[in-house]
């Protein structure tokens, strides 16, 4: 076992933090833990005490109350050498603060030698070693001025990375650069944040605190330290201290027994863990082999032939879907291909190549696209785009190291979401209509359709329901928020995450309604001009 519970303490702790500019309240009751390996980012509008508190954890400002811990000890109090905590802490900086006078290799070994003090030689060789991570390895006699604004902010972050801090600080490192260089940096960032980290199945072992824990509310948010057993990757078999916060959202309530997903990092021969979240393989193996099985067992071949196209589907949405976006082809486009490649398979496979699949897909794939089309006028007019999403800061992040079209995407999702409720509709209304005309060789084209429209009557409520309720579910958390808060009536109806449920939900719906009669059209031409004479050998 690993002697690391120093490591599993939080290495910043921030309790009741106040900072005052004369009168002006900057900060007001902050209070913060960061574990060891883990990235935090902090978000807020300009000018609501970000850099402050950044600049109060390094001491660069004074707090006006409240304690801040680096590593376990006090810098707000005055006994406390905040040179000697400033050994263990690096800072990257807004504008750069390159030596302009020095090359890119001397700034980044100058601190080692002068404050750690290592020789010119060592230093030199470190920070060869981290400008070729970064890919400046070429740039190392070269002088500040004639680097790009995204090189120099390279350089300043293995500057800092030289003196190899326990702690990084970032104060808006991308707030001087443009688009494209935001994401370079950023990726930067990321890959020396996720530098030796993986994630690894593993089990507690032991738990000291387990009885007192077991009192605890899981809203609490407790540190739990324990003991793990790695059960994959390099390191299977061996015991690790870990530490998991034993809460709702992150982390796990750990007994012993208890199987988790824990990240595990290495530094200098020393292992680090940290959970991530319970361990649900096996319960989510279980539930899809039932659910499977049950198909299987209640469809028989009919069954079979679902499951396969289910996967099918995944498969597409997985390999071609996503990937088409995230090369820069058009969302909308990229969701067609892949709803007429979906909606042509799952049909052959389901009713065969026959006249009634052949007008339940071409009716689906209208259907789906009205959908979208409707959703795009709505967006359009109702001022409404994909970066109006949760997680959106994460998804620039992706756009800028790719040619996503973020705000396509909404869109583009809502053809894939009312591609089953579509598909339901259309198949259904083809297949009673091609039992009509088999039951009736003489019915007329007329009659067709509005056989049809009789039959899609009966399923458009249903069917609308199914869809709406799906949304409805899915946003149960906002509406609960919007009740429990008693939100105005126009405040609510202007919400960009209500807008957005209502958009996918009345789009997929008119979707399912106008897929009935273009279902009904398509079925009317096909059995009156050519199916005629099908539909007749049939019934000889």
């Amino acid at each position: 076992m690993s002697d690391n519970k120093t490591e599993q303490k939080p290495v910043i702790r921030i309790e009741d933090l106040h900072k005052y500019f004369g009168d002006n309240q900057v900060l007001r009751g902050i209070n913060l833990e960061v574990m060891p390996g883990e990235k935090v980012v902090v978000l807020g509008p300009s000018g609501s005490g970000k850099s402050t508190m950044l600049r109060c954890i390094n001491a660069l400002e004074e707090t006006t109350s409240g304690k801040i811990y680096v590593n376990d000890v006090d810098i707000t109090s005055p006994k406390t050498d905040i040179n000697k905590v400033r050994e263990h802490l690096g800072m990257v900086f807004q504008r750069f603060n390159l030596w302009p006078h020095k090359t890119v290799l001397e700034n980044v070994a100058l601190a080692p030698k002068l404050v750690s003090g290592v020789n010119k030689a060592e230093a030199e060789k470190k920070a060869m070693e981290m400008l070729k991570r970064v890919g400046l390895a070429e740039k190392a006699n070269a002088y500040p001025a004639s680097l790009s604004g995204g090189q120099q902010q390279r350089v300043a972050i293995v500057r800092a990375l030289a003196m190899s801090p326990s702690i990084l600080f970032f104060d808006e490192p991308t707030s001087a650069l443009d688009p494209e260089l935001t994401g370079e940096i950023l990726e930067v960032i990321r890959l020396l944040a996720d530098d030796h980290m993986v994630f690894v199945k593993a089990v507690v072992v032991q738990n000291d605190h387990e009885v007192q824990q077991a009192q605890a509310s899981l809203d609490s948010g407790d540190t739990q330290e324990i003991v793990l057993k790695i059960k994959s990757g390099s390191h299977k078999g061996e015991t690790v201290d870990a530490y998991s916060l034993n809460g709702y959202l992150y982390g796990a309530d750990c007994k012993v027994g208890t199987k988790v997903i824990a990240s595990l990092s290495e530094y200098d021969g020393e292992l680090s863990a940290n959970v991530y979240n319970y361990d649900r393989e096996l319960e989510i193996g279980l539930l899809l082999a039932v659910f499977f099985g049950l198909m299987w067992l209640v469809g028989g071949k009919k069954g079979f032939n679902s499951i396969i196209a289910l996967i099918f589907t995944f498969c597409v949405v997985i390999m071609l879907y996503i990937p088409m976006m995230y090369i820069g082809i058009s969302p909308f486009a990229s969701a067609t291909v892949s709803v007429v490649i979906i909606t042509f398979v799952t049909f052959v496979l389901i009713a065969d190549f026959q006249m009634k699949s052949i007008g339940a897909m071409l009716g689906t794939i209208f259907g789906v696209i009205v959908s979208g089309l409707i959703a795009l006028l709505f967006g359009h007019f109702g001022h409404v785009t994909g970066f109006n999403v949760d997680d959106i800061e994460n998804l620039i992040y992706v756009g800028q190291n790719s040619r996503l079209d973020i705000g396509g995407m909404l869109f583009s999702g809502i053809l894939i979401a009312s591609l089953g409720a579509v598909m339901d509709v259309a198949m259904s209304v083809s297949t009673s209509l091609h039992e009509s005309k088999e039951q009736r060789p003489d019915i007329t084209a007329k009659e067709i359709f509005k056989s049809g429209i009789n039959i899609g009557r009966d399923m458009i409520g249903t069917m609308s329901n199914t869809l709406i309720l799906a949304y409805a579910g899915g946003s149960l958390g906002l509406v609960m928020i919007i009740y429990a808060y008693s939100y105005q009536m126009h405040q609510i109806l202007n919400m960009y995450s209500l807008a957005i449920e209502i958009m996918r939900g009345i789009a997929g719906t008119i979707g399912i309604i106008l897929t009935v009669p273009i279902t009904s059209l398509i079925m009317s031409v096909l059995l009156t001009r050519g199916g005629q004479k099908i539909s007749t050998d049939k019934c000889k």
